[in-house]
């Protein structure tokens, strides 16, 4: 059984989800409302979040080595990361450490490198392994709902995630917070590495948010 995917970004007036600056409590609170057992991210939008709120990376200390204890009714999310390059090879312990995040699992493929996963056994993180050469997101998405228990999954991630998502069919919803404001040339748009998509969307609910925001949820066909 697949979870429901959810996949919520914050974008500007011209469609971008890069060059412009987000109300990130904002986008968050929003996202709090689908109440997500999981949220999905994949590796580059990871790494890049830590380049843009870190100054370094702290190093790990002997805590970071162990898996958090989990108690029954935590309300927090898993942090699910998409990574069969290993890119987040010794920074996971920065998103570990969040008061945000219940726990950590990383989808991996057969062809993850063995370094990487001897990085993630060392420190006790669970692992999902499925594909060749790239996480097979329909299968990681299986086994996420069989053992964790996930229901509903919310993609907080960049475009090309989200676009494979889609293009696979696995998508249930668009949450889009649009933001008044304008991102210009060279910036990522939403789903631009899709291929062309016939898909339908219908629009659940509509409503303002925060400070001149609008929140778009549109259920797809």
């Amino acid at each position: 059984m697949l979870p429901d995917v959810i996949v919520h970004t914050s974008m500007s007036i011209d469609g971008a989800v890069t060059g412009f600056e987000p109300d990130i409590g904002l986008h968050y609170q929003v996202a709090a409302e689908f109440t997500p057992d999981a949220m999905l991210v994949g590796s580059m939008t990871a790494v890049s979040g830590i380049e843009r709120y870190l100054a370094e990376v702290p190093p790990e200390e002997s805590g970071d080595m162990e898996r958090p204890a989990v108690h029954t009714g935590d309300p927090r999310p898993l942090w699910v990361f998409v990574d069969s390059r290993g890119r987040l090879h010794g920074l996971l312990h920065v998103y570990r450490r969040s008061d945000y995040c219940r726990d950590i699992v990383v989808l991996v493929a057969e062809e993850t490198p063995a370094s990487y996963l001897e990085y993630l056994s060392a420190r006790h993180y669970p692992v999902i392994r499925a594909g060749k050469e790239r996480v097979d997101l329909r299968s990681a998405l299986e086994a996420l709902h069989q053992r964790f228990g996930v229901q509903v999954v919310v993609s907080d991630s960049g475009e090309r995630l989200n676009s494979a998502l889609l293009e696979a069919g696995l998508v249930k919803s668009l949450s889009l917070v649009l933001t008044p404001a304008l991102a210009g040339r060279g910036a990522k748009h939403l789903f631009e590495s899709l291929d062309e998509k016939r898909a339908q969307f219908v629009l659940e609910r509509v409503g303002e948010v925060g400070d001149g925001c609008v929140h778009l949820v549109y259920r797809v066909g």
